[in-house]
């Protein structure tokens, strides 16, 4: 009889009817034979994976099903130990845990095993078995059935080694990177994000992402965690303070991550640094209120930019330094080092800015002492561990340095961010120092030419006044004993005389326009042109003109000026009025940054070729004798815009006639 055959009474007791003792005889003259081999064809047909073994581990019986499985034919298996059919680590697991407690128990449900195939293919199986026992507890037989769930195991292996290389670049980013559930429970925290936050993984992991944060900071999160849709991140600013206890800011966002089914299995966070750029924007910001400060001299603002750099750098000690030669000249300082005072003079060798000058443009050292820097005889001397500095430049020539130190290493590394800051802050100090050297010129020009012009006025006016005088004798004294001739000739002396007078009078209101007048101060235009329309009020009467306005804004001017400006141009629109019934528009509209004023009349017109010949001095487009006047007006009212930071043009106005328009800032 062979072992399969022999096996078949072994498996006698699956049948109900058979006592777990009795013992079988032969197969042909057992009462059961029939049903067993009836019983034991049924489970090899079954579509399930079956296998069944004997006391001594053997296959008594397998399943068609096992067969396919496996790639066996059944002589091929039967007799065989099952443990045959498991790589080495599953018989590992199987005499080591699986077996004692089958052994005990007589039962195993769901054991993982990988099994090998007859190509070699390794499968993946979950076995539950039941076994029957004798009187003793040796188990006699058992049935076990086998769950395919290779494909699932693969595509978890595969998702947990996509997610341990995920996991591998996550922690590599810069960015703060955490996962959590709906509580903020954290389940993934990346190595910036416990740096940022000082505590080590472990201690994070399990506990709540809404405890880092201070209570405001907590709310919101809660907030938007709860709002939170897949396929739809949140992005958002935040401010916070690092284990250093300095200030920092992360750009965040935040977003639900969800599962196969769409629902969601919890949420992810990615803050990204934004300190630098945000520390950029707000020294920007304040450069720019230092510049349109009105209320501050050159020195203040100066000092102002070196406590902003003080402020950006984190430093202890700002300077603004001239180099005179080999001499290094302190102009400015903020909490001066030694004897790095204002005034003080040291020679350019002993100072770090030697080194700045040498390469001409910024440098940056966190801690000098590790650095090139630190074998120099400056630091032997002057032990600043943090430097930063820039060259300024004034009409391209090198006017000094600005720079900012600290006893102590900064704590960060400076970036290309901080160098573009202090030059930033170093090109704007070169320009106000261009710009006040400028206005200092001008100053002195102006001056001269004020005195120049006042001294023209008396000295040019007073022969004028002798001629008039004299030709006003010749006209009383011999009255009626001249012929007409010599009285024309009387009257065009008289006539010549006043005009230069009045070319002088006016050549003088020119050149006191762009440099004499009162501070700048918050007037009212309406009042202003009220005041105007008052004075030029014969003027527009006996020309019939009508003058319609619009409201007017207040604006930073000075007040005598603005009235002479509105006043020449309304006077402009009379002189050149055409035969139509004058109309005479006056007009602001606001810009943004600057107010334009718009005077619109329906005159004669300007040919658009001569647009800017009419604001210069002593042009005039129609003779004397058309139309009255110097040829100045209007080179006045341009240089008491340009003295305001405008600028003055003309351009053709609707239908006929002009339209003077001129900008106005609003330095307010």
């Amino acid at each position: 009889m062979s072992y399969a055959e022999s096996s078949v009474f072994r498996l006698r007791a699956l049948d109900p009817e058979a006592g777990p003792g009795t013992e079988p005889g032969p197969a042909e003259s057992s009462p059961t034979a029939g049903v067993m081999t009836d019983h034991w064809r049924l489970l090899q047909k079954t579509p399930a994976i079956l296998h069944s073994i004997d006391g001594d581990g053997r296959l008594v019986m397998v399943s068609d099903r096992w067969l396919e499985f496996m790639g066996y034919r059944r002589e091929e298996v039967i007799g065989r130990r099952s443990s045959e059919f498991l790589t080495a680590e599953a018989r590992r697991k199987a005499v080591e845990k699986t077996l004692p407690a089958f052994m005990e128990t007589g039962r195993c449900d769901n054991v993982a095993y990988e099994f090998v195939t007859k190509s070699g293919e390794i499968r993946n199986v979950l076995l539950s078995a039941t076994a029957e026992s004798d009187a003793e507890g040796r188990v006699l037989r058992s049935l076990a059935v086998l769950t395919d769930v290779t494909e699932q195991v693969r595509a978890e292996r595969a998702l947990a080694k996509s997610r341990t290389r995920l996991r591998a670049i996550l922690q590599d980013q810069a960015e703060l990177i955490c996962r959590y559930q709906a509580d903020t429970t954290l389940t993934f925290v990346n190595d910036a994000f416990c740096r940022h936050f000082g505590k080590p993984e472990a201690l994070l992991l399990g506990s709540a992402f809404a405890d880092l944060f201070p209570v405001g900071g907590r709310d919101a999160l809660l907030s938007r965690v709860s709002r939170l849709c897949p396929h739809q991140p949140v992005t958002y600013e935040q401010q916070s303070l690092t284990q250093d206890g300095q200030l920092a800011w992360h750009e965040w966002t935040d977003r639900a991550i969800a599962g196969p089914d769409g629902g969601i299995v919890e949420y992810q966070s990615v803050a990204r640094d934004i300190t630098r750029s945000r520390r950029q924007q707000l020294a920007l910001r304040r450069l720019l209120d230092i510049t349109a400060s009105q209320h501050q001299g050159l020195a203040e603002k100066i000092d102002e930019v070196i406590l902003l750099g003080l402020d950006h750098f984190g430093l202890e000690s700002g300077v603004m330094s001239e180099i005179l030669g080999a001499t290094y000249v302190v102009r400015h300082a903020a909490n001066p080092i030694a004897a790095i005072k204002p005034g003080a003079s040291l020679a350019l060798g002993d100072t770090y800015c030697t080194h700045t000058v040498e390469l001409g443009r910024p440098v940056a050292f966190d801690h000098v002492g590790s650095s090139a820097l630190g074998r120099s005889s400056a630091y032997r001397q002057l032990r600043l561990e943090a430097y930063i500095a820039a060259p300024i430049m004034v009409d391209g020539e090198l006017y000094g340095t600005l720079n900012f130190s600290a006893r102590q290493p900064a704590g960060r590394s400076f970036g290309s961010e901080d160098l573009e800051i202090i030059a930033l802050l170093a090109q704007w100090l070169g320009l106000q120092i261009q710009t006040g050297q400028k206005q200092a010129e001008l100053e002195r020009s102006n001056s001269d030419l004020e005195q120049f012009a006042s001294v023209a006025s008396h000295d040019l006016q007073e022969p004028l006044r002798t001629i008039s005088s004299f030709c006003e004798l010749l006209e009383q004294r011999y009255a009626g004993k001249l012929d007409d001739e010599a009285e024309e000739f009387i009257g065009f002396i008289v006539d010549g005389a006043q005009r230069m007078q009045g070319m002088i009078e006016d050549l003088l209101s020119y050149a006191r326009a762009g440099i004499k007048g009162r501070d700048f101060e918050m007037v009212d235009s309406d009042a202003i042109l009220d005041k105007a329309l008052r004075n030029l009020k014969a003027a527009l009467d006996r020309n019939d003109a009508v003058v319609e306005r619009g409201p007017l804004p207040k604006v930073c001017a000075d007040e005598s000026q603005m009235l002479q400006l509105l006043q020449n141009l309304i006077s402009n629109a009379v002189k050149f009025r055409a035969e139509a019934p004058l109309r005479i528009t006056v007009t602001a509209e606001d810009r943004g940054s600057a107010w334009c004023f718009a005077v619109t009349d329906n005159g004669i017109g300007i040919e658009p070729k001569f647009a800017e010949r009419i604001f210069l001095v002593f042009q005039r487009l129609h003779s004397r004798e058309a139309i009255e006047g110097s040829g100045i007006g209007l080179s006045i009212c341009k240089k008491i815009v340009e003295r305001h930071g405008g600028r003055i043009w003309v351009e053709p106005a609707p239908g006929r006639g002009s339209r003077f328009c001129f900008i106005l800032p609003k330095l307010g």
